[in-house]
């Protein structure tokens, strides 16, 4: 298995996070520290591909972010992604 890169792990994200998750199920579900996913959730946030529902403190995956998500599986398909 290859190593992720940011692509891989902002696209893990975001799929953990399409019908809402918060930060401990995506820090356990994207394999990474509460350090580095704070520092991904904040970057993705920023880009508008993830939202924080703050009363809950879910993240939620945006439109933009599920279009984001829809092309990364499809540059998989071709191998073209890092990430296989």
């Amino acid at each position: 298995m290859k190593k992720r890169d940011s692509v891989d792990i902002s696209a893990d994200i975001l799929r953990l996070a399409q019908d809402g998750a918060i930060k401990t199920r995506i820090v356990y579900g994207a394999n990474l520290n509460f350090k580095i996913v704070e520092g991904y959730l904040s970057k993705l946030t920023n880009l508008g591909l993830l939202e924080k529902k703050d009363e809950h403190k879910v993240y939620r995956t945006t439109e933009k972010g599920l279009v984001f998500i829809n092309r990364y599986e499809e540059l998989t398909k071709f191998g073209l992604a890092s990430y296989e």
